[in-house]
């Protein structure tokens, strides 16, 4: 898997479309401003840690780091908020609402954004865009990544999935099968299985792909 994102740029000509780029176009900056790798973790509000894994190119930066890093070399405006929906963005994106275990509940509920249905998607009944919420399932996905869910697909052992609660909550986790009276998934950072009652649960969608931004 190769660590890039479509991203919008002021000027697209002169910046970095591969990750390998931006890491480059970051040290420049940081070595012509006379200022030290922790000055990123500052901008886009991450610790040490995981700006060394963004450097070491072993960790994606999301689109909104990105803009915020860009916005502070060139002093660009960051970008704008995902649209609300319209006659051609029938496709809800759901996101981060509160904090959970292993990181941050996506809210299925409220959708942070809409965003046009894939012609790949057409035809499928309810289809939604997911934005990735903390680092549990790297290095499969990503925070900030987006991923799309098919309620017509099947869900088989194996999959990545998102496990939709009553409540409104929702996890994606890759799934392990039906144990008793809950359903076994794993998480891929740190390495873990959880059980879930299947009585907590609305429905399980199967992650289908990625989307591009």
């Amino acid at each position: 898997m190769r660590y890039w994102q479509q991203t919008r740029f002021a000027n697209p000509a002169i910046l970095p479309a591969m990750a390998e780029d931006k890491i480059a176009w970051i040290r420049a900056r940081l070595a012509a401003a006379g200022r030290p790798q922790k000055l990123i973790g500052e901008i886009i509000g991450r610790d040490p840690g995981v700006v060394s894994r963004i450097m070491a190119g072993t960790r994606r930066l999301t689109i909104d780091e990105w803009d915020k890093i860009q916005a502070y070399f060139e002093g660009a405006p960051a970008a704008e908020p995902e649209r609300t929906a319209d006659a051609e963005l029938s496709m809800p994106i759901y996101g981060s609402a509160r904090g959970g275990l292993d990181g941050d509940f996506i809210d299925t509920q409220n959708p942070i954004g809409w965003r046009p249905v894939p012609p790949w998607m057409a035809g499928v009944a309810n289809p939604a865009a997911i934005r990735i919420s903390g680092e549990s399932m790297e290095p499969r996905y990503f925070n900030g990544e987006l991923l799309w869910a098919d309620p017509s697909k099947p869900v088989r052992r194996k999959d990545f999935v998102l496990l939709e609660f009553k409540d409104g909550r929702g996890l994606v986790k890759r799934y392990l099968g039906p144990k008793g009276e809950a359903i076994e998934v794993e998480q891929l950072n740190p390495a873990r299985r959880l059980s879930v009652p299947k009585g907590e649960l609305r429905r399980v969608v199967r992650i289908a792909g990625t989307l591009e931004e």
